[in-house]
């Protein structure tokens, strides 16, 4: 079966796939297929449950760019962790007052940031945005997404997923 060529389609199917391709990071790719590398995309998820009182778990680990940790204590809480030899920026939705907005900040290796927590059994947060490195050069980027609970016996569960970009 061939596939016909954009310009064969009808104009508003042209423009519809022109403004999609637009708004769908199109110039990113066109960067990236324009500089020497590779680039790969992964998946990399977890989920762990642990007993009240547990100090931080490791929940998942982002390659390149740090582990994120859950506490099941009087607080349930998942940060992030700068396990990195350098800074990483991180934009994070982790915010009481206003949960749409998203702060932006450049975290230096060693340091966390919280990333969801457990307020009267509403989880605030639930994702944020890392990335590391310049064009040109290698890069990395992940969107992860994090969710935790408090079971009636107090057990504590945690998961994570996130969605990886490298660039090599």
């Amino acid at each position: 079966m061939s596939r016909p060529f954009i310009s064969q389609l009808p104009r508003a199917f042209q423009l519809l796939i022109v403004g999609l391709a637009a708004f769908s990071g199109a110039m990113l790719a066109v960067q990236v297929a324009q500089s020497a590398g590779s680039s790969s995309t992964k998946i990399v998820a977890n989920r762990v449950v642990v007993p009240p009182g547990a100090g931080y778990t490791n929940v998942l680990t982002i390659p390149g760019l740090g582990v994120v940790r859950g506490t099941c204590g009087s607080v349930v809480s998942m940060v992030w962790f700068n396990s990195t030899s350098g800074p990483v920026d991180a934009w994070n939705s982790m915010s009481m007052e206003s949960p749409e907005t998203r702060d932006g900040l450049i975290v230096s290796s060693g340091l966390g940031l919280q990333v969801a927590a457990l307020v009267e059994n509403d989880m605030r947060g639930g994702e944020f945005e890392l990335g590391k490195g310049t064009n040109p050069g290698a890069r990395k980027t992940a969107t992860v997404t994090v969710n935790a609970y408090r079971s009636p016996n107090d057990w504590c569960g945690f998961q994570a997923t996130a969605v990886t970009w490298t660039h090599t």
